[in-house]
């Protein structure tokens, strides 16, 4: 029961994970007979058991294999790797630095903007609007792009 209860407590694997497996399957026909790969397919039946939430900008980012390909992201090659044309090797800490630049440069841009763009203003009506457009601009950058609940969220654009 303690196995149990602690399975049901991992998460569910996320879309691409799932694509992953089938990734797999697909290259690999005879691994497991195809009645055995029809769990892939229930919702629900397939968890992650390295439990590492990646925020939607940083899933956004991985779709672009142009992007992970990069040099900026490449990890040193070791003998223990597979070494093939179509295998590539990108660093989670040098790409996990840049979603995180990017989302504090942006942020800091939503930020000082609206003071930036209020200095030069006198009507107190497109302030206010200028205002609420940033304000609901950081509240998305916050919420599409990173993993904060929607509490933290808030907290952050009330700050």
């Amino acid at each position: 029961m303690l196995s149990f209860s602690q399975i049901r407590t991992w998460r569910s694997a996320q879309k691409y994970q799932i694509e992953n497996i089938e990734a797999w399957f697909w290259n690999h026909p005879t691994a497991i007979v195809k009645e055995e790969q029809e769990f892939v397919r229930k919702a629900g039946d397939v968890v992650a058991l390295v439990a590492r939430v990646k925020s939607p900008l940083r899933l956004l980012l991985e779709k672009f294999s142009s992007v992970l390909t990069c040099s900026l992201f490449r990890a040193k090659q070791r003998t223990d790797q597979v070494q093939s044309p179509t295998t590539s090797y990108y660093s989670n800490t040098k790409f996990d630095a840049f979603v995180t630049a990017v989302l504090i440069f942006s942020g800091i841009l939503l930020l000082l903007g609206p003071m930036w763009t209020l200095q030069y203003m006198t009507n107190n009506t497109k302030r206010l609007g200028v205002i609420t457009a940033f304000i609901l601009l950081f509240t998305s950058l916050l919420a599409s792009a990173t993993v904060a609940k929607p509490f933290e969220v808030l907290a952050a654009t009330a700050a």
